[in-house]
């Protein structure tokens, strides 16, 4: 009886192993992969819209985000829950919010002296949406303006808060940062590091051609210098004549071109 149970056990032990194995690989004894694609439905107003997605890939709705009816303007205002890279088959909900179909002329006073005045037409009892950008103000140099909050308080016009009233205005109000920004400079391995000003344009403190070798030439950053507005690296790229000239061309090259030496 000993012997039979000696001889059991390493045949319990190795069927286990394999049952922990098959359920590992997806029960089948294959490994179990990502889907390349997936399925993804947009849900508007009950009518649904199916797209497939390459896995990783963030869904965008293929459809109208905006329409009439006879009684209100419509706009999807967001979706539940909030759009992610597909990595499952999914549905998203629309938000959509009805508006009145009067329009009025909403300004936002950007620059605060009337300078940059952008006007977005608005539709009554929708909130107005503010220009692009509006966060952050560049306008005055070594200066960076972090947004804090509209004057008057952004609300939705109505007949009743527009009575008498052909346009309404709004002014952002910034807090500003007189600060100091570190931009690195990556030529070849080597780290160039500079201190700037807010809002101000980096130069770096070598000649990245100077790097240059007979088949080796400098053909530009990763990235268009800006002012600064936060620490960033630009890294240096570089490679054959021909390559350059083929960049320059706007023929084959994946690189932002940022420094010509009129060659």
């Amino acid at each position: 009886m000993k012997r039979t149970l000696f001889l059991l056990i390493p045949l319990v032990l190795i069927l286990l192993f394999s049952l922990l194995l098959l359920s590992a690989c997806g029960g089948d004894g294959r490994e179990t992969e990502a889907a390349s694609e997936y399925t993804v439905i947009f849900s508007v107003n009950g009518s649904e819209t199916k797209v497939t997605v390459p896995a990783g890939e963030i869904p965008a709705y293929p459809g109208e985000t905006s329409w009439e009816t006879p009684e209100h303007f419509c706009k999807i205002t967001g979706w539940e829950p909030a759009i992610a890279p597909a990595t499952a088959n999914v549905t998203y909900t629309a938000n959509v919010g009805e508006y009145g179909l009067t329009t009025y002329d909403v300004r936002f006073n950007m620059n605060g002296d009337g300078s940059n005045m952008v006007t977005v037409v608005t539709h009554e009892g929708e909130l107005p949406t503010p220009p692009a950008g509006y966060e952050t103000d560049l306008s005055k140099p070594g200066k960076v303006g972090t947004f804090v909050n509209w004057t008057p308080e952004l609300v939705a016009p109505t007949a009743e808060n527009m009575a008498g009233k052909k346009v309404i205005v709004y002014t952002p109000v910034y807090t500003y940062k007189v600060g100091t920004y570190t931009v690195t400079f990556n030529v070849k391995g080597t780290e160039h590091k500079v201190e700037v000003k807010g809002n101000t344009l980096p130069v770096c403190p070598v000649d990245p051609a100077a790097s240059e070798t007979a088949t080796d030439k400098f053909a530009g950053w990763d990235a268009r210098i800006v002012p600064a507005v936060k620490d960033v690296t630009y890294t240096a790229f570089y490679g054959a004549a021909t390559e350059i000239m083929q960049a320059k061309d706007g023929a084959k090259s994946i690189l932002t071109m940022t420094y010509d030496r009129n060659t």
